[in-house]
């Protein structure tokens, strides 16, 4: 069906002339962060996940850096209608150690748009997310324009600090609690899916703080000066692209583009690239990245470099429950002055990945039936595998049978 190619394509290009906005709080980088960009990609990887990650960035030696931890836990539930998952996420950022701390939980739902064992398949998938968080700051660590002097600084003639008339609002630099919901969508399918070199892609668009799912007594502001002003609304527009070229002594390797645009309020945020994977065992990729602060009337860019390696844990091919393993590191590389002000952004995630699902098992369902998604890989796609004609990425392919 050449003309969904083309479709896909024409998404790619449109979203990449959007205005770019903002990045996501959580993670640089889409790869293994899928569903905290869009919540439908809750539950896509075909196995119950555990996933821990530590981001850090813009540090300096007289300066504290931004720094970000997450904990995801997601479940494929291929008995059921729906996958789901939970997250905890803290950031501190900057001198005052502005720290955010958000939890909260999300669902999916895919939606077959094809007939089973059709050469090409897709899925819609719907996803919401609903998220719990407050933000504190400690002012006394922040330098106020009222307290710098001309001449001497931030000291007096007489060597005393400056005071400054900043009143901290009756939080105490502690925000209200907050919710804000999120809302997705994403078109996962595959192209020549009964062929060595197929095709897969993944398409989607999310808002997240989303205004109009909250109530007018509900409270969305994380102001910590005692405003009410809302929490701004995210965009999120992303294309992944997995095309295998090559099958070399039973294994795969593939190309796998990858465009992610974000908008929110005067912010910007482009990540752009591609990586070569080697049959689910590694991947290296480079990727551009752009944000736009539009009040700063300049672009702040730079690249990365992602390396993921993995692997099924060792045990008998007849073994009723897999297992697995992923890494992923990434380092940037800095432009022009940038380079020489800041520490390069770098982050590293570890994923644990089992082929049972244990909602399912607790359901009465069979450990080797549906309850079971290592054992569904089984498929003459390397990079997919089903469920009640719903579509996965196939992480438990190990090699050519």
């Amino acid at each position: 069906m050449p003309d969904l190619k083309l479709i896909f394509l024409a998404v790619l290009c449109t979203v990449g002339t959007v205005v770019l906005q903002a990045q996501t709080n959580g993670a640089q980088h889409f790869n293994n962060n899928e569903s905290a960009f869009n919540p439908a990609f809750t539950g896509k990887k075909g196995a119950v996940r555990l996933s821990v990650s530590d981001r850090s960035q813009w540090g300096a030696a007289t300066a504290a850096e931004y720094s970000a931890r997450t904990f995801t836990y997601e479940e494929t539930m291929p008995c059921f209608f729906l996958d789901y998952g939970f997250f905890f996420h803290e950031r501190t950022e900057g001198e005052g150690q502005l720290k955010t701390t958000e939890f909260g939980g999300r669902v999916a739902a895919a939606f077959p748009l094809s007939r089973k064992r059709a050469s090409n398949q897709y899925n819609l998938r719907i996803g919401f997310g609903l998220t719990a968080g407050q933000r504190s700051i400690n002012f006394g660590d922040l330098t106020f324009l009222d307290q710098l002097n001309p001449f001497f600084g931030l000291n007096d003639a007489d060597g005393n600090a400056n005071p400054t008339g900043f009143q901290p609002s009756s939080g105490g630099g502690l925000s209200p609690r907050y919710t804000t919901p999120s809302l997705g969508f994403a078109l996962k399918g595959g192209l020549n899916l009964q062929k060595t070199r197929s095709t897969t892609f993944d398409v989607g668009v999310s808002v997240h703080n989303l205004g109009f799912l909250v109530g007018p007594d509900s409270r969305q502001t994380a102001s910590l000066l005692g405003l009410d002003n809302a929490l701004g609304e995210r965009w999120v527009f992303s294309g992944v692209l997995d095309h295998v070229f090559a099958k070399v002594n039973g294994r795969y390797w593939s190309v796998r583009p990858l465009l992610l645009v974000q908008q929110q309020a005067g912010l910007g945020y482009l990540e752009a690239g591609a990586g070569v994977s080697w049959n689910k065992n590694m991947l290296v990729g480079a990727y551009y990245h752009q944000a736009n602060p539009q009040s700063a009337g300049a672009n702040v860019n730079w690249t990365s470099l992602q390396v993921e390696v993995g692997s099924i844990l060792p045990g008998p091919r007849t073994q009723r429950q897999k297992s697995r393993i992923d890494l992923a590191l990434s380092y940037s590389f800095q432009y022009g002055r940038l380079k020489n002000t800041v520490r390069p952004p770098l982050e590293l995630t570890a994923t644990f990945s089992f082929g049972t699902s244990g909602a399912c098992a607790l359901l009465g369902y069979d450990v080797d039936g549906e309850a079971n998604m290592a054992r569904k890989s089984g498929t003459s796609c390397h990079n997919f595998t089903s469920a009640r004609n719903r579509l996965y990425d196939n992480i438990w392919y190990r090699d050519a049978r």
